[in-house]
């Protein structure tokens, strides 16, 4: 047992590293400080429908939101933008936006500091996380900045439509005027908890970093994130404030994913911690920028991590330096090993089962990254199959780890070998360090400070330096704590990012931290088995209450799409889904159902099964003719939340125009054109053509949407209904 308290010392490090990277919690009574009790009052009221742009729902939430900055006495307004993206020119998206500004006025001539979240919400959710949390934070910080005086003007922009494409965001940066906003802040959610991580940053983000450092708030900030984040295919608002030129911060929490665009992304299952994380990090980055010069704000590209309670900055250009210092001390290593009567055929052994360790980690957790789906085929239904359990893999994953640690370490024999395996292993992690240079420049700092720290360690202990047990096992230690505090953190956010779709991420991370406590304390793995059992605990209790947790229920249930589709023309209803969406909570509605070939405008395949139901709501369709243009007028009865117009062919068009909008002109495709309008149908829908030929008749084919089906409670209260909509399809000749 002697050995015990380096484990337990081990894992506190580690328990400690994730600790410090959560939110934390406490309550004020102070009208002076940030209030979580306002924030979540205001999330209450806007999170309690969904709310979809250019909706009654919307409009709503939009409403309280001018009410809330009326009582504050801050000027707000409603700026209408239209915007359109055009696909390839065979796909149009129109949108009528409604985006919300307010001003609190500086008493200065800088720049402005924008502080910006998005108000709508998805088809499906409320978006308590996505992003009325952003909206209620930016209201509260408004309360607490309004009475104060700063040299900046604050402006806080509040964007529509960003659930169907950055539509608010991209109007805004169309139709405003940039030059006087020196810095963008802009908030979303990726989840419904965890801490608010400051995740995309502007080129040159040196000076940012600097300034996040000094503001006095507790961030959550790496370069490794702002370089994995680059290489994917995300977008947010902040993505139009980029290409717009504008220097910023995007923030987010990302964990809970199995909440993301969820009908239970509501107030009551949103983190209070994370809320408050957010609200007060934007509170404090607001005020500290509104009192500085933000003029320029763009200056060389940093490095950054979180350590400890703080940030650790410095220019990316030393990376190199880093790097190339990391690799001497590797050297040193080797040559340390080797004078240690340790042979280069014992360190390529060692390097063999290292690498072996690695490949049992990611081929463990490929397999099982693969059977999960089919085991559990409720997953397929979440983004990266994240069901509300999913935490539990994480442990599968890190046990996997411990178990072929102790395994590999075992089973080579360590009889005089000992430098040998801790020399490849640092050997081992510095060609991971290498290809970090390469791929993830600015994520150099995640191996090469690991690495020298151990380099350090490996060097200490095989030395007669220092003879004081106790001194050399405390600066031991103390070193450890470095590649612990860096790499524990990155475990855990790694895999809220990719989830079980990609389990080997953790396991080969896990390894690293294995591989480090054995170079500092070999006898952690060697001469006991208390790794061993701590790993098959681990593994066998987190695969079993997974399978106990793996079933929806009301609380938390398996999102089920369904939709009525109706077609005007042949007067056919069916019940459907996506060919992929039969689940437990929609397949006994569409017990029969056979994949068929609708209208939806365009001609898609669909799992559907027919019914004799009628419509909860219908359209009025009046064509008038001249000579060369006709018009369409489609009239509701109730709101269409948006519309798709599809043109088979557009040779014989002049233009086209909708609610007085050009969609387009001097086509000559014969292949189809599909247009989908946001926020344009509210009352109806006019679309006028300009032919060619006056002769030939046009076909056109209109799909309304409608959030109303002709029956509810049709989805049993462990599957809640998301993409519930009423489809009108109507193909009409002009």
């Amino acid at each position: 047992m002697k050995n015990l308290p380096y484990i337990i010392i081990s894992f506190l490090i580690c328990f400690v590293a994730i600790y410090l990277d959560s939110p934390s919690y406490t309550s004020s009574n102070n009208s002076n400080d940030f209030s979580i009790e306002n924030t979540m009052a205001h999330i209450d009221v806007m999170a309690q429908e969904n709310h979809f742009m250019g909706t009654e729902e919307n409009r709503k939430v939009r409403d309280y939101i001018l009410s809330e900055f009326k009582k504050l006495n801050i000027q707000a307004e409603i700026f209408d933008g239209y915007t359109s993206s055009n696909w390839r020119n065979r796909f149009l998206k129109m949108a009528k936006t409604e985006n919300i500004i307010a001003t609190i006025k500086g008493n200065g001539n800088g720049k402005a500091v924008l502080i910006a979240g998005h108000y709508d919400s998805v088809l499906s959710a409320p978006g308590a996380a996505d992003d009325v949390h952003a909206v209620a934070c930016i209201l509260e910080s408004a309360r607490l900045l309004k009475n104060m005086q700063h040299k900046n003007d604050i402006i806080f922009l509040i964007t529509d439509g960003e659930e169907m494409g950055l539509l608010g965001a991209k109007a805004f940066t169309e139709m405003e005027d940039l030059s006087n906003i020196g810095l963008v802040l802009n908030y979303e959610a990726r989840g419904n908890s965890g801490s608010s991580i400051s995740f995309e940053w502007s080129e040159g983000n040196a000076w940012l970093v600097q300034q996040v450092k000094k503001a006095g708030i507790n961030p959550i900030a790496n370069s490794m994130s702002y370089e994995i984040y680059n290489r994917l295919p995300n977008d947010t608002d902040f993505t139009y404030f980029k290409k717009a030129g504008l220097s910023g911060i995007n923030h987010a929490f990302i964990d809970g994913f199995s909440y993301y665009h969820n009908p239970v992304d509501n107030p009551e299952t949103i983190n209070k911690k994370s809320v408050k994380h957010t609200g007060e990090n934007m509170y404090h980055l607001v005020k500290h920028f509104a009192n500085i010069d933000i003029t320029n704000t763009v200056s060389h590209n940093a490095s950054f991590f979180n350590f400890l309670t703080g940030i650790i900055s410095y220019p990316s250009s030393m990376d190199i330096f880093f790097l190339i210092f990391t690799l001497l001390l590797v050297v040193v290593c080797v040559v340390f090993a080797m004078r240690a009567e340790t042979s280069i055929k014992s360190i390529s052994i060692a390097f063999s089962y290292i690498i072996l360790l690695l490949v049992l980690c990611i081929g463990s957790m490929i397999f099982l990254s693969s059977v999960l789906p089919k085991l559990y085929p409720q997953y397929n239904v979440f983004y990266s199959g994240q069901f509300y359990n999913h935490k539990w893999y994480l442990l599968t994953s890190v046990s996997t780890a411990i178990i072929f640690t102790w395994f590999i370490t075992n089973y080579f024999n360590f009889k005089n070998k000992a430098n040998a395996f801790k020399s490849a292993a640092i050997f081992v992690l510095s060609i991971f360090a290498i290809a970090m240079y390469m791929f993830l420049p600015t994520a150099t700092y995640f191996m090469s400070f690991p690495i020298m720290a151990l380099a350090f360690i490996y060097i200490l202990n095989g030395s007669a330096f220092i003879k004081n047990k106790n001194i050399l096992d405390g600066i031991t230690f103390l070193l450890l704590i470095v590649p612990l505090m860096i790499w524990t953190p990155i475990i855990q956010n790694i895999f809220l990012a990719f989830s079980i779709k990609m389990l080997a991420n953790p396991a080969v991370l896990t390894s690293f931290t294995c591989l480090a406590t054995f170079i500092a304390f070999e006898s952690i793995w060697t001469k006991n088995k208390s790794m061993l059992y701590i790993g098959l605990f681990g593994f066998f209790f987190s695969l079993i209450v997974a399978h106990l947790t793996s079933k929806p229920t009301e609380e938390k249930p398996l999102p089920s799409s369904v939709f009525y589709h109706y077609n005007l023309n042949d007067q056919t209803a069916h019940w459907a889904t996506n060919q992929n969406d039969i689940n437990i909570g929609n397949r006994d509605l569409l017990k029969g159902a056979k994949i068929k070939t609708l209208k939806l405008p365009r001609t898609e395949s669909i799992i559907a099964v027919e019914n004799k139901l009628s419509p909860s709501v219908s359209c009025k369709y009046i064509i008038s003719d001249s000579t060369q243009n006709s018009v369409l007028s489609v009239q509701y009865d109730q709101e269409a939340y948006l519309t798709n117009v599809y043109f088979e062919n557009t040779q014989n068009l002049k233009w086209a125009k909708i609610n007085g909008k050009t969609a387009f002109e001097n086509r000559t495709d014969d292949i189809g054109f599909y247009i989908t309008l946001f926020g344009m149908t509210q009352d109806s829908l006019n679309l006028e053509i300009s032919k060619i030929d006056s002769t030939q008749s046009q076909t056109v084919t209109i799909n309304n949407e409608f959030m109303v089906l002709p029956q509810k409670d049709i989805i049993p209260k462990t599957a809640r209904r998301v993409d519930g909509y009423t489809s009108l399809v109507k193909e009409v000749r002009m």
